[in-house]
């Protein structure tokens, strides 16, 4: 891995242009076998100071750790920036106009109703209005319902697949928060006893497992699922 950063390193000098370099999901470096992969970029970085570097992530914890701990080599090696939700009325204006100017008709209720279902995740936004642009059907609730229902469909071999990666209480955990959407406090005993989860050292085990697969992650309000989708299958698995 060293000599092929040097070799990029050293080819990107020689252009003697302005070079920005965007590494997403940066988190992912720590699962690379070689424990010293953080230190093996942060030196890359030191060695050419004429190259810019993004470093993106949607793992917001790992990303915090990275750049904020002491013992880690990207300590304070770089400005922290957080991208927040795009702006619903923003993301509105933006689906009707690409709407409208293709003489295809979306209405506001529509909108309003993919923003929530998507949880404005942009892939998946992305995903629906796609597949509404192609749809003859008229813009109903029902056949937007049915949009819904189809990406699910699309992808449910995949997600019923994954409940083998998981121990039966892991699995109650992911479904019991995919069903609360938001959980404040998952080891509460109320949200134990709603959910049939048990001792609250059990779920605390199974929630740190969950965090750690980056299946669940823990905002500023509490802890949901990473992916939207996936959440949307497990709610109807009832």
């Amino acid at each position: 891995m060293e000599q092929s950063f040097e070799v990029l390193g050293a080819y990107l000098t020689e252009r003697k242009k302005p070079v920005v370099i965007c590494i997403d999901e940066f988190q992912k470096v720590k699962q690379y076998a070689d424990d010293t992969a953080e230190a093996v970029f942060r030196s890359w970085t030191q060695a050419y100071p004429m190259i810019r570097f993004v470093f993106s992530g949607s793992h917001r914890q790992m990303m915090t750790s990275m750049f904020s701990e002491s013992s880690r080599p990207f300590y304070k090696s770089a400005q922290v920036a957080e991208l927040a939700v795009i702006d619903k009325d923003a993301y509105s204006a933006f689906i009707k106009r690409h709407f409208e100017e293709n003489k295809k008709e979306i209405g506001d209720s529509s909108i309003t109703s993919i923003l929530q279902w998507t949880r404005q995740q942009t892939y998946y936004v992305q995903l629906v209005c796609n597949k509404l642009y192609g749809d003859q059907r008229p813009d109903t609730a029902e056949n937007l319902t049915a949009v819904y229902n189809e990406i699910i469909l699309q992808e449910a071999p995949i997600f019923s697949s994954m409940q083998l990666l998981f121990t039966s209480l892991q699995w109650q955990l992911l479904l019991a928060i995919a069903k609360e959407e938001l959980v404040r406090n998952p080891l509460s005993q109320e949200f134990s006893q709603q959910h049939m989860l048990g001792a609250a050292s059990s779920v605390n085990s199974a929630l740190q497992a969950l965090v750690k697969k980056e299946f669940v992650v823990q905002e500023s309000d509490g802890y949901t699922l990473q992916d939207t989708l996936l959440m949307r299958w497990l709610q109807s698995l009832d």
